[in-house]
């Protein structure tokens, strides 16, 4: 247990230099993490996963739920309807192209025909937001293309669970998979775990406001997203669109409260001020605004971002832990190396279309490279096996293996993209995106002044030049 506690208290710190690393040399944390989780689990095994039994599913739910959370704390409701004009169309075009490639190879390569086949390409057919948005926001993107790029992550993830569920329990039933009936299933899942966030969100909205005379309730905030994330998929709908529209309408309505460690910090520099002067330097507790709704605090905003930090590493690590290398040697090894890059073909095309052409060429690669895959693709892989589908077996291993070989391809491309090794090709794919120092406007040169040679303007005296003294001739007056 000692050996436990110490390696816990190593990997925190071990995770704030990774952090370092990556944004002095733009090498992605989450690939060094996945490689020290390989290390620790398969190489040296030091750690076995199977020892953990439900923590690795349950840590990406919760990832995943307080991600998408706070990433929607930070998304302004202006830039977000300007980009859902564009992440629809490009969410949805891109998951198309995506599933139909996935679809052709999936049957010649694993051997599955018709609508496995097609289940196969669901299960991979969708972004992860426990990737994509870390990512995006540890570069600093626009935020048009943070906005497109995490409503795609979140867009998808729906069609992946809807489709591969849908298809399985139709060829489980042995049942014509009723294609009409997925996609209106869909739409409903999509707007009733919007409004269903949204509702969630102005109530507690409404509540923090009572919250805040409650001492130690910093994290109430997360937990009731999780709650809010559980009863939307008890319910049917997405979770994960319910949790990103909790994020999104507590981050965009009220207004700013203090929490209670902010006020205690406020009473004790009020109280090293003189009694004359202390009634009128009293902080006033901002009101709710006229609906009586409250913000988060700025103080709770930074805690919930440590948050992220720690169970994104703790993600990532533990996907390392899951991945021997020597199951790379096997069939669901060798189907996974090709599988891992198809993504990113089908992609060019969104983004040369549907992207906006005013972000710069290093954005645009960036969205070519978003494509990868997470906790959603190895749940998803589980469904074929616990229904006993032909072809499970291989279906839920190549899975687990071209999640982890495409995220590492991931990391590589936008270190690649970051340090501008990628700019010739991307010019030539994307030829409509300005590179930077083409989109940067041009400096108008200032003419110099040319002074006509018969003037001469004035010189100040410097102020080291020695004092000259004037011998005045008295006799000569």
């Amino acid at each position: 247990m000692e050996k436990l506690v110490l390696g816990a208290g190593l990997f925190v710190f071990t995770a704030h230099l990774l952090d370092v690393v990556f944004k002095k040399t733009r090498i992605p944390d989450i690939l060094l993490l996945m490689i020290l989780g390989v290390l620790a689990g398969p190489c040296f095994e030091w750690l076995d996963y199977r020892e953990f039994g439900t923590m690795w599913p349950l840590l990406g739910a919760i990832t995943l739920v307080v991600i998408l959370f706070e990433s929607g704390l930070s998304l302004p409701l202006g830039s977000l309807l300007k980009a859902a004009g564009r992440a629809v169309p490009f969410a949805l075009l891109t998951f198309s192209l995506t599933v139909s490639l996935l679809t052709v190879v999936c049957a010649l390569i694993l051997g599955l025909w018709g609508w496995e086949a097609v289940m196969a390409g669901f299960i991979l057919g969708g972004t992860s937001s426990a990737v994509v948005i870390p990512i995006v926001k540890g570069l600093g993107c626009s935020e048009s293309t943070a906005s497109i790029l995490t409503l795609e992550s979140a867009i998808t993830d729906v069609l992946c669970i809807i489709g591969t569920v849908g298809i399985a329990t139709g060829i489980a039933g042995e049942a014509a998979v009723n294609t009409e009936k997925l996609v209106e299933h869909a739409a409903l899942s999509f707007a009733l775990a919007l409004v269903f966030g949204i509702v969630a969100g102005l109530l507690w909205s409404f509540i923090l406001g009572l919250m805040r005379r409650v001492d130690n309730a910093m994290f109430t905030t997360l937990a009731y997203a999780m709650v809010v994330y559980g009863s939307a998929e008890m319910m049917g709908i997405s979770g994960a669109i319910a949790a990103l529209s909790l994020g999104i309408t507590m981050g965009n309505v009220g207004k700013q409260t203090e929490s209670a460690a902010d006020r205690d910090d406020l009473e004790e520099e009020d109280s090293q001020a003189s009694e004359e002067i202390e009634e009128v330097n009293e902080p006033e507790e901002q009101k709710p605004s006229g609906f009586g709704l409250s913000r988060l605090s700025d103080t709770e905003r930074v805690a919930y971002r440590e948050v992220v930090f720690l169970l994104k590493a703790l993600f990532f690590f533990f996907l390392g832990l899951t991945v021997a290398p020597s199951s790379f040697l096997s069939r669901p090894g060798l189907c996974a190396l090709i599988l891992a890059p198809l993504p990113l073909i089908p992609r060019i095309i969104p983004v040369r279309w549907v992207f906006p052409r005013k972000a710069p060429l290093s954005e645009a690669l960036l969205a070519w490279a978003m494509v990868p895959r997470g906790l959603a693709a190895v749940v998803l892989a589980t469904v074929p096996l616990s229904l006993g589908l032909e072809g499970a077996e291989l279906i839920k291993d190549t899975v687990a293996l071209t999640v982890f070989l495409n995220i590492t391809l991931v990391a590589v491309l936008v270190f690649l993209i970051e340090r501008g090794f990628l700019d010739e090709f991307g010019a030539g794919m994307f030829p409509k995106f300005q590179t930077e120092s083409s989109s940067a406007p041009l400096e108008t040169p200032v003419p110099e002044i040319e002074y006509p040679p018969e003037i001469e303007l004035p010189q100040e005296p410097e102020a080291n030049a020695p004092d000259v003294e004037l011998e005045i001739d008295t006799d000569e007056i």
